[in-house]
């Protein structure tokens, strides 16, 4: 929401403090609030104080005009069940410099420009969702098995095989994306105590890693959104 352009293809979008689409969140956060959460926790750098204290003016002012998902739709949620919002996101290397040294080699080359290729291609179609879908129904959208397969599908058809022995540089790059999520989740374990019920808002790419690691913790179950975005 915030378009932060730190991503390798970026979709342009609106201004999600305009009326309309403040009434979108609205029925989107009325709508996650059934799930009745304990704890939000959204992608915002773990341990920053500034979370909790925009969260603060929100309780006071009842709005916030900083423009991303933690502060528009994690604090409405989190304000309707009457919780808190924590932050649980870090930064990690993904680049590997060394790669460039595969993309001198023809095969090589092909598959990263299929990489850049990919992403271009789903910024656009997110895009087109915002052009002509509510922001519940594009959550929605993005929510499907689908579409959480297809972005994961770069990973592995275009970055696993760059790798020349002894180059490995695409598959580290599948790493370290991996481990950069291994450790969010970490940090949502050290938050969760038994009987939370957490609802985790962070970008489309992240969830089907989480979903693969949390399916598989003793002691989680993992609800579906589709579950409570569709809910008529």
């Amino acid at each position: 929401m915030a378009n932060p352009g730190r991503d390798m293809s970026n979709a342009s979008v609106d201004d999600v403090l305009a009326e309309r689409r403040q009434n979108e969140l609205d029925e989107v956060a009325d709508r996650l609030a059934n799930f009745r959460p304990t704890k939000v926790l959204v992608e915002w750098p773990v341990g920053d104080t500034r979370l909790s204290d925009d969260y603060d003016a929100y309780g006071r002012e009842g709005h916030t005009n900083v423009r991303s998902e933690s502060h528009q739709l994690g604090f409405r949620v989190a304000s309707r069940c009457g919780t808190t919002v924590a932050g649980i996101d870090l930064m990690d290397t993904f680049y590997e410099p060394s790669i460039e040294d595969l993309r001198a080699h023809p095969v090589q080359e092909s598959y990263w420009k299929a990489l850049l290729e990919a992403g271009d291609a789903s910024a656009r179609r997110t895009e087109r969702l915002l052009a002509s879908h509510t922001i519940g129904g594009v959550l929605a959208a993005i929510n499907t098995p689908d579409e959480r397969a297809a972005t994961l599908a770069p990973y592995f058809d275009s970055l696993l095989p760059m790798a020349v022995a002894p180059n490995f540089s695409g598959p580290d790059m599948v790493g370290n994306w991996y481990r950069r999520n291994f450790r969010i989740i970490s940090n949502l374990r050290s938050l969760a105590v038994d009987g939370d019920r957490l609802v985790v808002i962070y970008g489309a790419g992240h969830i089907p890693v989480f979903d693969h690691i949390l399916r598989n913790t003793s002691g989680v179950r993992v609800a579906d959104p589709l579950d409570y975005l569709l809910r008529s």
